[in-house]
């Protein structure tokens, strides 16, 4: 072999290693990202109102009705 093919062997495997652990990282950073959204407690929210009893007697939900 000349010492161009190994020069060129060289860089060819230089390339493939470089490219792989590219991959890698990129894989990595995405199943971090992931883990973290998943770590995340939604906002809980609380609606507040004031309380009409009329309201509810007058709805036209046939829940009463229907049990």
């Amino acid at each position: 072999m000349t010492r161009t093919t190994r020069l060129f062997i060289l860089a060819m495997a230089l390339m493939v290693n470089g490219a792989a652990a590219a991959v890698a990282h990129v894989a990595m950073v995405q199943t971090v990202a992931r883990e973290q959204l998943a770590q995340q407690v939604p906002a809980r929210i609380v609606v507040n109102g004031p309380v009409v009893p009329g309201a509810v007697a007058t709805s036209s939900c046939p829940g009463g009705k229907v049990l």
